[in-house]
């Protein structure tokens, strides 16, 4: 049997993601939500992971979503509300897929352990593919 030479893998450019100014950021929580959008975040973690590397992702569970439930952080000055951005949990099956990765787990976490409610958190963990 031949061996043939791998053909190299095309570099893709880094994502650096959107930035807030920095005294700006002192005061809130607003770069949270200004890092990566889902598409940008998948294919930024395709980008540095090896083959066979993980990543995980745990989110807001879309359900609580739809319900208007979103994520809050305390400070000094009382409940800071973070702007989200609503995904169905297949819409981040589907990206990864298109950055070259596929699901290992995928689980669903709920408040207090009580599976009869709406789950609280959605957990996917994406392997990249072997791509030859």
């Amino acid at each position: 049997m031949e061996n043939k030479p791998k053909k190299p893998t095309p570099a893709i450019k880094q994502n650096h993601g959107r930035h807030q100014d920095p005294v700006a950021r002192r005061s809130n929580f607003d770069e949270v939500a200004l890092g990566f959008g889902l598409e940008e975040a998948v294919t930024e973690a395709a980008r540095c992971l090896r083959k066979g590397g993980q990543i995980y992702m745990g989110e807001l569970h879309p359900f609580k979503q739809y319900s208007g439930t979103k994520a809050r952080f305390e400070t000094e000055e009382g409940t800071s509300v973070v702007e989200c951005y609503t995904h169905n949990s297949s819409d981040f099956i589907h990206a990864a897929e298109r950055a070259g990765m596929r699901v290992r787990t995928l689980n669903e976490y709920f408040d207090e352990g009580d599976r009869s409610s709406i789950p609280r958190i959605l957990a996917i963990t994406f392997a990249k593919a072997d791509m030859q």
